[in-house]
């Protein structure tokens, strides 16, 4: 399938205009230099233009452009108090002209800071519902919108995460985007190898499937911040399941041959911060200027600068910037403001 046809496949579905694509994508010389390795380029989906950027940007239009075409005006999202997702959707919602409405299961901080400063000066409505469990965070949501529908609002609710099929559409739309920057440009040619998170799933399933139906131009590499390697893999083939139906196209390959899983880089586990994080998120504002947080994207990088240093990569390896910068602004708390 070229990035074309699949684009045609993705038109069928409902889609709202948020993201300023195609993100950037350039190399990391200074990097590349330090570690005296082969090509290395960063995809900024860091920088697409809503709100403080990031890759959830990509499931939103595509989740949010269902909910219109539903006739919903009300959207429902959860997550902890630093959540991206929640103030990511929150910037999207008024853009769209729609009421965003955001439980925390976590409790309302005393000092606004990060994202929840954000949701703030957004004005969005929020309900701390402190530190319960999944489960009980998306039964709330269902009362809430139950609450909605009577008065008046038809709601609909985001759950996961925004790790959904639907959701997840938006990376198989970036793997068409990422190699269409690649095959149209010398420099960036060289690239063979693209390092992405692993978390809850939906990124990393879209970006494969696309990969896969693209015919794999490239290899991913998925950097596990979160669950041990066998549970991604069951997560991920999960997903892939779900785009299957969704979609209509079957994944033409094995998982496998289109992704290696790592596992190496978890560093204990999601939002577990240990010094090489901590030293690594530094180091590497320091060598390239631009910034990184600690739960996702510093692992994940770290993780590609590791391969890189061992010869891991034969050709060209990149990066792609899953943002979740909105959660640095809370990560730091130093005195005196030294590092």
């Amino acid at each position: 399938m070229t990035s074309a046809e699949l684009r045609e496949m993705l038109s069928q579905f409902p889609k709202a205009p948020l993201a300023l694509n195609p993100t950037p994508l350039h190399p990391l010389d200074r990097m590349q230099a330090e570690l005296d390795c082969g090509p290395l380029f960063i995809k900024r989906d860091d920088l697409n233009g809503m709100g403080i950027g990031g890759n959830k940007v990509r499931n939103l239009e595509y989740l949010l452009g269902h909910a219109i075409a539903e006739g919903k005006n009300t959207i429902l999202v959860s997550g902890q108090t630093q959540s991206n997702l929640c103030s990511l959707c929150a910037a999207s919602c008024r853009r769209l002209g729609l009421r965003c409405v955001i439980a925390h299961n976590s409790p309302r901080p005393e000092l606004l800071e990060g994202n929840a400063l954000r949701n703030d000066v957004l004005g969005e409505v929020e309900n701390s519902l402190g530190g319960v469990g999944e489960r009980e965070r998306a039964a709330t949501l269902k009362q809430i919108a139950q609450a909605s529908g009577r008065e008046g609002s038809a709601p609909y609710i985001i759950y996961n995460g925004a790790s959904s099929a639907r959701g997840a559409l938006g990376y198989v739309e970036a793997a068409a985007e990422i190699w269409e920057q690649i095959s149209s440009n010398a420099e960036s040619a060289a690239i063979r190898n693209v390092c992405i998170p692993g978390g809850n799933g939906g990124l990393a399933a879209g970006f494969i499937y696309g990969t896969a139906l693209l015919g794999n131009p490239f290899h991913v590499e998925l950097i596990s911040v979160e669950h041990e390697v066998e549970p991604l893999r069951e997560i991920i083939n999960g997903f892939l399941k779900d785009l299957e139906e969704l979609c209509g196209v079957p994944m033409p390959c094995l998982l496998e041959e289109t992704a290696t899983l790592h596992g190496a880089y978890r560093f204990g586990g999601w939002g577990i911060i240990t010094p090489e994080v901590e030293e690594f998120c530094i180091r590497f504002a320091r060598t390239e200027g631009i910034f990184i947080e600690k739960v996702y994207t510093c692992k994940t990088l770290y993780g590609l600068c590791d391969l890189a240093e061992k010869g891991y990569f034969h050709d060209g390896a990149c990066y792609l910037h899953s943002g979740g910068i909105g959660a640095l602004f809370c990560q730091y708390h130093i005195p005196g403001g030294g590092v």
